[in-house]
């Protein structure tokens, strides 16, 4: 029997008490009837008959407590099974709210479901699934899986079914839950039975049996003792195999888990037709039906009937059992035959409900014999299809199964490899530590040695750097010093060519006053006019560049020697009265000016001024005459940092100079009639540095530009 017992999430399900009751109960029995041999863990696969209950040495002496325990412990907790069970949980999940507790419900309602409607245990399956990966819950994810698994495993989309398991026991074991590892241990050694793997099923089946004894899970080692025997009997090893259904059934018993009884007493029913002992299956058959029909479970009920349909086959083909020797022998052959083939559809009835394709084929087989022995060829021949098709059906998905297994092959070698590696770090623990030692003192060695050379990179960057700050320094000062000095002849050169100017305008006067021949006079006004006083307008002209660019070298001088004063500046308050200030310029342009609402940071005020001051008076003079100039100003946090960008419509940039703007004494066009000695944007440029901000632009020539600004949201230093 694939895929038995209560494989599914228990918390909150019983109540503490009751759940101690009934192990307490369970072990007391256990007792009563153990065979105590020795304290080694039992190999299924290799010595059936050494399996046994193995009881430790300290029993006797828990006997007195447990059993004063029992009688005082009044009425046990009785479970809600199987239809009922259902119907409990679908009542509940409406009021349930969407957390870890409904992905239970919903994964536990899929697992009930399996042995009453696939069809609705896939579709509570797939809603625990999705829930519980919405959630990120692996338990849950692990769960809903291993429902899913058995769900399809009946329906017999084995592919679908393999990898359901394979990804709910790689869940499990990150998780570390042995009881749910053993579980789907479970489900899987079933799985490989299904595809004929007997090497395979008692491996996975036998590591599920050893967890469970292990953790003394009762539940999971009749499970377990009822999927064996499943193997044995299908080897003709009948003795092993009712040993085991014996076992589990004296478990299941003493739990008073009516499911897992009926699944045992049909399994027994089942293997009594293999031995020909029909009429003990009809009793253990009936019995298996009473519980089943009870529990409402069409799986255990088409099991049931099944085995009851193939006894009272066996009893119509055996003229050698005597009806006086078995009350549910019938008086004649034909009877029996009719009641095989009640029970046999009734079997296919419940099987039909479950789409379960291989006992669909089964029991249309033996119906199609059925009634081919009692005479009626018509139902024997329409059986016999039915049993063809599905054989058929079942056929196919085996081979698709072998194609998903060729395809899973690497994830599930992988999987088996990564168990190997966790039983070698187990087994060789303090060689893996001694290994772990030498790998760390090694890291250790390379992490001081590189650890050592990056801080001697460092020393020596920082060395590099400290001398660097010092050479600009010291160019800064010498910068400094020259266009102050610079600053005084110039200011005479300007005095003495305005003196020259106005003595020149006198020249002028005089000549104009005096009675000089034509001739004399026009020399005289050519030498006043085109001479003098165009030399003199040169000169003029020249100082007064000359004086901008010696302003501009002592604001570059400036920007580094000053201490910056940091504060909250308001960057609103910043910008008007820096469009005030170019009121008037802006209001002869007719340009529109744009300021939405801008965001604070940190810096110096008054740099910060001639920073954004920079930026817009280059926009009102690299304007493009041909249409309105609009410059629009907006800010913006991102992680931390205020970026501000100010937009213009003007004439844009060259995209080959936009890394060249930044520099000292670059200008996009030499001969433009605009002042100006390249000095403003490296200015700009210097300042957002000194801030430990970011300046870039984007530009489209003919379009306009924008600038970006990035300064810090918080306080910092220098």
């Amino acid at each position: 029997m694939k895929h038995e017992g209560e494989n599914h999430i228990h918390e909150g399900s019983v109540p503490l008490a009751a759940q101690r009751l009934q192990d307490l109960s369970r072990y007391a029995t256990m007792v009563a009837s153990a065979i105590t041999h020795n304290d080694a863990k039992p190999n299924i696969h290799t010595s059936i008959p050494t399996i046994t209950n193995h009881i430790g040495g300290q029993v006797r002496k828990h006997l007195t407590i447990l059993f004063f325990f029992l009688l005082i412990s009044g009425n046990s907790y009785a479970q809600k099974q199987g239809q009922e069970l259902i119907d409990s949980l679908k009542a509940d999940i409406s009021n349930t709210a969407k957390d870890t507790n409904l992905v239970k419900k919903l994964g536990r309602l899929s697992f009930e479901y399996y042995r009453f409607d696939v069809k609705q245990g896939i579709n509570y399956g797939m809603q625990a699934l999705h829930l519980a990966d919405s959630l990120s819950w692996k338990k849950g994810v692990a769960y809903a899986n291993n429902s899913l698994g058995n769900n399809y495993s009946t329906k017999g989309e084995y592919p679908k079914a393999l990898e359901c398991y394979m990804k709910s026991l790689s869940l499990y074991t990150e998780i570390g839950n042995r009881e749910r590892i053993a579980a789907v241990c479970n489900n899987i050694g079933n799985f490989y039975n299904d595809q004929k793997n007997v090497t395979k099923a008692f491996e996975y089946l036998n590591k599920a049996l050893a967890i469970n004894e292990n953790i003394r899970n009762q539940r999971g080692v009749s499970l377990n003792y009822n999927n064996l025997a499943n193997i044995y009997r299908q080897q003709k090893l009948y003795v092993q195999a009712n040993e085991l259904y014996h076992k589990a059934l004296e478990i299941d018993q003493i739990r008073n888990n009516k499911d897992a009884i009926s699944r045992d007493l049909y399994n027994i029913s089942a293997s009594k037709v293999l031995t020909k002992e029909y009429c003990e299956s009809l009793e253990y058959g009936f019995r298996a039906l009473k519980i089943s029909t009870e529990i409402r479970s069409n799986y255990n009920q088409g099991r049931s009937s099944k085995s009851i349909g193939e006894a009272y086959y066996g009893l119509a083909s055996d003229s050698m059992i005597s009806p006086n020797n078995c009350k549910h022998h019938k008086s004649t052959r034909k009877e029996n035959l009719r009641f095989a083939i009640k029970y046999l559809n009734e079997s296919l009835f419940f099987s039909t409900k479950l789409n379960n394709l291989s006992t669909i084929s089964e029991v249309s087989f033996l119906l199609s014999k059925a009634y081919e022995d009692l005479g009626d060829s018509k139902n024997a021949l329409l059986f016999f299809k039915k049993y063809s098709e599905n054989k058929d059906s079942v056929f196919t998905r085996d081979n698709s199964v072998k194609i998903a297994n060729i395809e899973s092959k690497f994830e599930i070698e992988s999987r088996e490899k990564l168990l190997a590696i966790k039983n070698l770090e187990i087994k060789n623990k303090n060689a893996q530590m001694l290994f772990q030692v030498i790998l760390s003192t090694i890291i250790l060695i390379m992490v001081l040695t590189l650890s050592y050379a990056l801080f001697k990179k460092q020393k020596i960057q920082k060395t590099f750097n400290l001398e660097l700050k010092n050479k600009n320094k010291e160019l800064e000062n010498y910068l400094f010093v020259a266009s102050h000095d610079l600053r005084s002849p110039m200011v005479n050169i300007q005095g003495f060519s305005q003196r020259l100017q106005k003595q020149s305008d006198e020249i002028k006067a005089i000549v104009a006053e005096c009675p000089l021949e034509v001739e004399t006079k026009a020399r005289f006004e050519k030498i006043t006019n085109d001479g003098i006083s165009k030399t003199l307008n040169f000169i003029v002209s020249n100082i007064t560049k000359m004086d901008i660019l010696i302003n501009g070298l002592l604001q570059v001088s400036r920007t580094g020697r000053i201490d910056m004063v940091i504060q909250k500046v308001n960057m609103n308050k910043l910008f008007n009265t820096i469009i005030a200030g170019n009121n008037f310029q802006i209001s002869e342009l007719s340009a529109t000016v744009i300021v939405t609402d801008l965001p604070d940071c940190y810096g110096d005020e008054n740099l910060l001024n001639q920073l954004f001051s920079n930026i817009i008076g280059n926009a009102l003079k690299y304007r493009d005459k041909t249409r309105p100039l609009e410059i629009k100003i907006a800010g913006r946090t991102k992680n931390n940092k205020a970026i501000y960008s100010i937009k213009d419509t003007g004439i844009g940039i060259p995209p080959k100079y936009l890394e060249k703007i930044w520099d000292v004494f670059f200008r996009v066009d030499a001969n433009s009639p605009e002042v100006g000695e390249g000095i403003g944007l490296n200015l700009v440029k210097r300042i957002t540095d000194k801030h430990l901000g970011k300046i870039w632009v984007e530009s489209t020539e003919g379009v306009g530009s924008t600038f970006y600004i990035e300064l810090q949201k918080n306080v910092f230093s220098e």
